[in-house]
This record gives C-alpha cells, structure tokens and sequence, in this order.
C-alpha cells in the first residue's frame, strides 16, 4: 500500500510530486488539480460526482459508504449497480 497526500490546492500537489508521492487524495478542485498532475501518480478524489470525474482521476471516495454500518457489503452493492456502466471501469 501506497502513501497518499491529500492536496487541495496546486501549491501542495506540487509539494507533493517534488516529494515523489505515489498517490494524492485531492480535494477542492479535483478536476483542475488532475490536469496538472503527472501521469504516473495515482489520483484519487476526496470528494465529487463520479460522472464528471470520469476520466480524470482513478478513484472517488464515497463518504456514505466508508461510514456505514457494512461498508464492505455497500461498496459490493454499489459495484453490482454500477456494473456495466462503465462508471467503475
């Protein structure tokens, strides 16, 4: 498992990628920090709509899975309703 650093504005995501992060958790404007960041990095986003993420980052959290009673049965759940959507690919 990686290390990942949560940046929100350009200033730290370039902090980050000099420090040669692996992975960065963005928040605030994901899509324009995603623009800006190098291709090797896995991207994940803090929060968002994944229709519009779509593309752009690798991952979005989902905060009402994370903090439910069963997470693992709900992220299986959402996987099951999301598949053949092309929006988990």
């Amino acid at each position: 498992m990686d290390a990942c650093v949560v940046c929100t504005s350009a200033e730290e995501m370039d902090r980050a990628v000099a420090a040669r992060a692996p992975s960065l958790a963005l928040g605030g404007d994901a899509v324009a920090l995603a623009a800006r960041a190098p291709r090797r990095l896995t991207l994940l986003a803090v929060a968002g709509d994944p229709s519009v993420l779509k593309g752009k980052l690798d991952a979005v959290l989902d905060f009402e899975i994370a903090l439910g009673p069963d997470p693992a049965s709900a992220f299986r759940s959402t996987l099951a309703k999301l598949e053949g959507t092309g929006v988990h690919q």
